[in-house]
């Protein structure tokens, strides 16, 4: 299916084109809806559209403005403007770019998914253009990157590298691996992702791990991680990297002792690597720590992604992880031990229900009572008269 972004700042047109018209009949996904061209940006960054559709004149940052900065991280996606301007000028930037297609508003639904199923249709004919023009690169280029890392290569080999994998040459460079666990082995989606990244190149050593040498000022760990996660949501991968390669002829010397440092038995899970934690983490240790942060801020205000946020993971590896391991989801733990602490405090009677729900992290006691009953199949103020022989009646705060 092919994934669309919507970039339009008219809050009405920008609800339209992403609830009312019917993309499902073009086999159309919409990823995203950005209110200007910085959110677009930062959005197409994060769920890599194949088609952005985008209107022109925006605050904070215009469309053409947006559309040439991705154009610098991505080629290959397609842009389409809808437009209330009919301005020659404008109308000329687009070709510039290379926009797809140049829509006037108002735009019926059959023009607007005559010309999004003409984009997408032109997508996946670049796609197996592509394919087919790399294919015979991508066997030229693993054959030199295996030679690379054995430490095999003749003078012949090194003129041929320069041509097709110039940044290993150009020190200095820096090797990577990265590594799944045999629950989650190399999609290739994943490999198709990492191959849009610039002055790098990866290989499949085995059905767990990639391996690639990538210039070193080029390489963005965060980045890595990132397109991991959205080509194969849910898996569990550690991504590790070496110091600046100055040397060409250490390449290989750095390979064997990565290998060396992240040799992996295939029964054992691979853990995320993340940068600003300064350690490989397990699956155990990452529910501990969200289980220890739920219990120190269950009164405040808590989203999965306010979690995600502060331990520094994203909001579906935690969830994915939290889920395979105690087989619950994290808003089910979350209500478990704020119900649990609303107990406790229920034996106070310097205490009303309503004040216990706020001391929980409930602000609404008529929800507060939804998810008490939903726990304990009776409401907090019977669960209390149960508990103190009948000497609350009546809450006051209800």
């Amino acid at each position: 299916m092919i994934k669309m972004l919507i970039v339009e700042d008219s809050v009405s047109e920008r609800e339209i084109l992403n609830k009312y018209v019917d993309w499902r009949l073009i086999d159309i996904k919409i990823v995203g809806c950005a209110a200007n061209g910085l959110q677009g940006l930062e959005l197409a960054r994060k769920t890599d559209p194949d088609i952005i559709l985008t209107d022109v004149k925006m605050d904070i940052m215009d469309g053409i403005t947006m559309a040439k900065k991705i154009r610098e991280d991505n080629q290959r996606v397609q842009i389409v403007f809808l437009s209330s301007h009919d301005d020659f000028e404008l109308a000329q930037e687009a070709i510039t770019i290379h926009a797809a297609a140049y829509l006037t508003k108002p735009a019926d639904e059959f023009t607007l998914l005559k010309a999004i199923k003409q984009t997408a249709d032109r997508c996946h004919q670049n796609e197996q253009a592509f394919l087919q023009r790399t294919g015979s690169e991508q066997l030229t280029r693993q054959a030199l990157l295996y030679k690379v890392l054995s430490g095999t290569c003749t003078d012949r080999d090194r003129q041929l590298i320069q041509q097709e994998l110039p940044w290993v040459i150009q020190a200095p460079c820096m090797l990577y691996m990265i590594a799944f666990d045999s629950e989650t082995p190399v999609s290739p989606a994943v490999m198709t992702a990492l191959s849009r990244l610039k002055n790098q190149y990866g290989i499949q050593i085995s059905n767990c791990c990639i391996v690639g040498v990538a210039r070193q000022e080029d390489f963005q760990e965060g980045e890595v991680e990132r397109l991991i996660s959205n080509a194969s949501p849910g898996c569990f991968f550690k991504v590790t990297i070496t110091p600046p390669v100055h040397d060409f002829n250490s390449v290989s010397f750095q390979f064997f002792e990565l290998l060396k440092k992240n040799l992996i038995q295939s029964s054992q899970p691979a853990s995320y690597n993340r940068s600003s934690a300064g350690k490989n983490t397990s699956k155990q240790e990452i529910v501990d720590m969200v289980k220890q942060w739920i219990e120190q801020h269950f009164s405040e205000e808590i989203t999965v992604q306010i979690i995600a946020r502060e331990l520094h993971f994203t909001p579906n590896y935690i969830s994915t992880i939290f889920k395979a391991v105690c087989g619950q989801s994290i808003s089910n733990y979350l209500m478990s031990v704020r119900i649990e602490h609303a107990i406790e405090l229920m034996s106070r009677e310097d205490l009303t229900i309503n004040q216990i729900s706020l001391m929980c992290g409930y602000e609404n006691v008529t929800y507060f009572y939804i998810q008490f009953k939903k726990v304990k199949n009776m409401t907090p103020a019977e669960y209390r008269k149960q508990l103190t022989g009948g000497r609350y009646e009546m809450d006051p705060s209800v």
